[in-house]
C-alpha cells in the first residue's frame, strides 16, 4: 500500500471521526436539554411609566398619573445548567401622564421570550415581548372641563424588556425580586391611526419559581 493511500485513509478515518464526536456531543446537549425539569414561574410587578409623546418628550407628572403594574406566567425550560428560555404571558396595566393634560390608559396582554441566566444567586433576563392592547382611554381637559373616551385597538405592539433578580432557594422552590425594565419599540395609536405615546417603564419585580415533575 503506497503511503499516499495511507494518507488518504488517515484524512478519512479523521473527518469521520471529528463527524462522530460533533454528533455525539450534539446528542448528549439534546439529551441533557431534555432531560432538565422546566420550571413554573409566577410573578407581579409595578413600577414608575416613563411614557413619551409622539415627540418623545417625557413628561413625569404626578406619581399615580404615572404608573405600571401587572402579573404574569412563564415555562422556563433550561438550556444547560445556567441557561433558559422562558416564554410567558403576561395582563399589563399602565398609566401615562403624557402632558398635565392629558392622560391615557392601557390594558394589554404581553407575550414575553425570554433568555435566563442564573449564576448562583443572580438572575438575569433579557428578551423580546409581543403587546397586544386589550382597552385603551383617554382623558383630557379642556377650560377646567374633563373629557375621556375609551376605545379597542388590536394592533400589535413589540418591545424589549430585561431584568436583575436575587435569588433565594425555599426547598426545591427560589423566590425572586429585583428590577426591570420595558419599553415598547412601538407607539401606541387610536383607532384612526393617531399616535398617542410610547410606554417605557422601571418596574420591581417579584416572583416564585418552582420545578415541574412530569
Amino acid at each position: 500500500m503506497s503511503p499516499l493511500t495511507l494518507i488518504n485513509i488517515y484524512l478519512i478515518i479523521k473527518i469521520i471521526m471529528k463527524k462522530l464526536i460533533s454528533l455525539i456531543a450534539s446528542l448528549f446537549a439534546a439529551i441533557t436539554i431534555l432531560s432538565a425539569s422546566p420550571s413554573l414561574a409566577i410573578h407581579a410587578y409595578g413600577g414608575y411609566s416613563f411614557g413619551s409623546d409622539i415627540n418623545g418628550n417625557y413628561e413625569l407628572d404626578e406619581l399615580l398619573d404615572n404608573i405600571t403594574a401587572g402579573a404574569g406566567i412563564g415555562l422556563n425550560i433550561p438550556m444547560g445548567k445556567y441557561f433558559g428560555i422562558q416564554p410567558g404571558i403576561d395582563i399589563c396595566y399602565s398609566r401615562i401622564a403624557t402632558t398635565d393634560d392629558i392622560k391615557h390608559t392601557s390594558t394589554t396582554i404581553d407575550i414575553p421570550v425570554l433568555l435566563t441566566a442564573t449564576f448562583k444567586v443572580i438572575n438575569f433576563s433579557i428578551g423580546p415581548y409581543a403587546s397586544f392592547p386589550i382597552l385603551i382611554s383617554t382623558e383630557y381637559s379642556i377650560d377646567s372641563y374633563g373629557y375621556s373616551f375609551s376605545f379597542h385597538n388590536f394592533q400589535l405592539n413589540i418591545g424589549l424588556t430585561a431584568g436583575l433578580s436575587f435569588v433565594i432557594k425555599i426547598g426545591s422552590a427560589s423566590l425572586l425580586f429585583g428590577g426591570r425594565y420595558m419599553l415598547d419599540l412601538l407607539p401606541t395609536k387610536s383607532i384612526e391611526e393617531y399616535k398617542l405615546f410610547t410606554r417605557r417603564a422601571a418596574l420591581f419585580d417579584i416572583g416564585f419559581k418552582f420545578p415541574l415533575s412530569w
